[in-house]
C-alpha cells in the first residue's frame, strides 16, 4: 500500500516556455516539429499512402480500376466443408459495370484495366454473377484517396473490394490496354 504524503512534485523539472505552452524534453519537441514537416512535405507533394498520387479535391482528370483476375480457387474455397455451403451460390461468371460504360468480364488469367474515369464526380459499380446482378456501390477517387483502384473478389467472405492497390498487391496487376 503507497502512502499518499500530500506532497506534490512538478511533472519535470524544466521550467514552462515564455510562451505558455507546457513544459516538452527537448527530443520530443524536435520529433513533433520533424514530424510536422514530413507532414507539410508530403500533403504539398501530393503523396499519401505507398506514395500514391493523390488529387486535389475537386480537381479534373482521369482515375483507373484494374479488376483484379478471379482467384482460381474462389469457388472451392467459398464452399469450405467447414460452412457446410456457401452463404451465397454464384456461378462464378462475374461481370463488373461501371457508371454507363460496358459490362467487363471479370478475368481469370490477368487483371483489365478500366481506365479514363473522370475525378471529381460519383461513380457506380455494379457487379452480378450471370444475369443477376449481386452488388452495386457508389464511390469517388476522392474518398478513396488515390486515382488508382483495384476491384477485387474476396473468396471465403464472398465479398468485393474497391481500394487502392497497395505496394504488395500481386493479385491486383492489370494489362496495359485499357477499356
Amino acid at each position: 500500500m503507497v502512502k499518499k504524503t500530500g506532497v506534490s512534485r512538478p511533472s519535470s523539472s524544466r521550467a514552462a516556455p515564455p510562451d505558455g505552452r507546457p513544459p516538452c524534453p527537448g527530443s520530443a519537441r524536435r520529433l513533433a516539429g520533424a514530424l510536422c514537416l514530413l507532414v507539410a512535405a508530403a500533403l504539398a507533394s501530393g503523396q499519401a499512402r505507398g506514395g500514391e498520387q493523390v488529387p486535389a479535391r475537386g480537381a479534373g482528370g482521369a482515375g483507373r480500376i484494374c479488376v483484379a483476375r478471379l482467384p482460381k480457387n474462389a469457388a472451392e474455397i467459398d464452399r469450405d466443408p467447414a460452412r457446410k455451403r456457401a452463404r451465397r451460390e454464384y456461378t462464378y461468371q462475374f461481370t463488373v459495370k461501371v457508371g454507363d460504360r460496358d459490362w467487363v468480364e471479370v478475368p481469370r488469367e490477368e487483371g483489365v484495366l478500366i481506365q479514363d474515369l473522370p475525378t471529381g464526380q460519383r461513380h457506380t459499380v455494379t457487379i452480378r454473377d450471370g444475369d443477376r446482378v449481386i452488388e452495386s456501390f457508389p464511390f469517388t477517387f476522392e474518398e478513396k484517396e488515390s486515382t488508382e483502384l483495384c476491384l477485387s473478389y474476396t473468396p471465403w467472405y464472398q465479398t468485393w473490394r474497391l481500394d487502392a492497390p497497395r505496394p504488395k498487391a500481386w493479385w491486383c496487376k492489370c494489362e496495359t490496354a485499357g477499356r
